[in-house]
């Protein structure tokens, strides 16, 4: 238990990661409790497929009521031919929910991956395909294609919309 007028940051930061990520994460199998400090600063890792998100939350060195909260990525292995494993810093602030939130957000954008975008692809109402664009005529698909027209339909449109919209 925290001393009287001092956060229990360890706390803090159970409630927020049980309240937000314990629909499939649960803290005593997901989080490494690295340390407790002296001065009630508490430094937790959670881990990824491919990094490490060092969080700690403690007093603040300005001073600030609410202590601070902070978050760093670090690549759990080497890129080929370093010998270092690449970090960043992510979010920090006052040891507050929108702090946290920002650690959240940035961890998941973080770990997010290129979509790569096929420009032939189109969307229909029902599925996605392969149109080909010449003859209008679906070559891959995961389900029917509604609403696929050839470019000279929509060049047609187009020219209508502009036409209608000047008058």
């Amino acid at each position: 238990m925290a001393e009287p007028g001092k956060y229990d940051y360890l706390n803090i930061l159970k409630g927020w990661f049980e309240r937000d990520l314990g629909r499939y994460a649960r803290w005593d199998r997901d989080v490494e409790l690295v340390a407790i400090e002296r001065d009630g600063t508490v430094r937790i890792n959670i881990f990824t497929e491919v990094h490490r998100f060092a969080i700690s939350a403690g007093p603040s060195s300005s001073g600030r009521r609410s202590g601070y909260l902070g978050c760093t990525a670090q690549a759990r292995k080497p890129r080929a031919g370093e010998d270092w494993a690449r970090g960043n810093d992510l979010h920090d602030g006052p040891c507050e929910e929108a702090t946290w939130v920002g650690i959240l957000g940035d961890i998941i954008s973080y770990e997010m991956v290129r979509v790569h975008k096929d420009e032939n692809r189109k969307v229909g109402a029902r599925g996605v395909g392969i149109v080909d664009s010449r003859a209008d005529v679906p070559i891959a698909t995961d389900g029917p294609i509604e609403g696929t027209v050839s470019v000279e339909a929509a060049a047609a449109a187009e020219a209508k919309y502009e036409q209608l919209k000047g008058t």
